[in-house]
């Protein structure tokens, strides 16, 4: 039978391993870690870490483009992999800025 540990933590030891589980997301701790150390089962820890706010994500700036640029190398390649190649950009950012110049009127 396996060990028995306890699922409750007192108020400030919440607060801890909150405080700790926001840290994992950079530390890469895992929850089995950080369950022995408070003595408390795995799933102790992942229900306090469901309770936490997701993590923020940035979205990334989109490349920024010359048009004309573009237009210039894809009248001579007639191809969007090699004008992104040239260019260093994504080949979906070609694409995305061929389509713009054509909807647009």
């Amino acid at each position: 039978m396996r060990e028995q540990r306890p699922n409750k933590l007192n108020s400030r030891q919440a607060r801890e391993v909150a405080d700790r589980l926001k840290a994992r997301r950079q530390t890469k701790e895992t929850l089995s870690a950080i369950a022995q150390d408070y003595g408390v089962s795995h799933a102790t820890i992942a229900y306090h870490e469901k309770k936490l706010p997701p993590a923020i994500r940035f979205k990334p700036v989109p490349r920024q483009v010359d048009e004309a640029e573009v237009l210039r190398l894809y009248g001579i390649h007639m191809h969007q992999g090699t004008v992104a190649q040239i260019l260093g950009v994504p080949s979906r950012t070609i694409s995305r800025t061929i389509a713009r110049l054509e909807s647009s009127p």
